[in-house]
């Protein structure tokens, strides 16, 4: 029988999406809601973004995996199947037209816990005239792609929402040698040397306003 496209009419009971899916892995993913697109295993909604999340990060840094029925996609992975859907945050929720997709709470899902390592939420671009929002891991394609020179432009606070720390790495089974600092800390300043020098009252009023009113 032949595969069809949303464009086609699908047979009693399958069901249509976007993409050719009849008899291969993607139909039964999307038939059973629990089941992970990737790997096949059965996964409760609010876990599949640590599961998922999992799967991109593992394709990301180059780990390979046992069992992989459809790998993550190479753009924009889904962080609810590893495809490519479209996501957006609306009242503080995920929303995506994924067919995997569940709400969550975004500020939530977004802190770091042992038992719960993946940090791959929806985040909002901060750059000037983006507003884009993408998921969180794949940032670095998106700063690489539309914002060449975002290094220099960015806020320390935007960075650090963005970064997936080496714990949350090694949590997800990302072994030692393939966990990636991104974006990287910026150097520790080098405090100015103290001057030996005997210092005047004129340079001791100079420090005393200096510490007032720094500059």
């Amino acid at each position: 029988m032949p595969a069809w496209s949303v464009r086609e009419v699908a047979p009693p009971g399958h069901a249509e999406v976007n993409a050719v899916i009849y008899a291969s892995p993607i139909e039964e993913s999307i038939q059973n809601r629990n089941a992970c697109r990737v790997c096949g295993k059965a996964v409760k909604g609010p876990d599949r973004q640590q599961h998922v999340g999992e799967h991109i990060l593992k394709a990301s840094r180059g780990v390979s995996e046992a069992f992989v029925r459809v790998p993550v996609s190479t753009s924009y992975p889904c962080g609810t199947c590893g495809g490519t859907c479209s996501i957006s945050i609306k009242n503080k929720k995920a929303d995506s037209d994924c067919p995997s997709a569940y709400p969550f709470l975004v500020n939530t899902a977004k802190k770091f816990l042992a038992t719960r390592p993946c940090t791959n939420v929806p985040v909002l671009c901060a750059m000037q005239n983006c507003k884009q929002v993408h998921w969180k891991y794949n940032f670095r394609q998106h700063m690489e792609e539309r914002h060449p020179g975002w290094e220099d432009l960015i806020s320390d606070d935007f960075v650090e929402e963005i970064r997936i720390s080496s714990q949350e790495q090694l949590g997800l089974k990302i072994p030692s040698q393939s966990v990636i600092q991104w974006p990287l800390s910026p150097p520790p300043s080098t405090p100015e040397p103290i001057s030996t020098r005997p210092s005047t009252p004129t340079a001791q009023n100079d420090l005393h306003r200096q510490s007032r009113f720094p500059k």
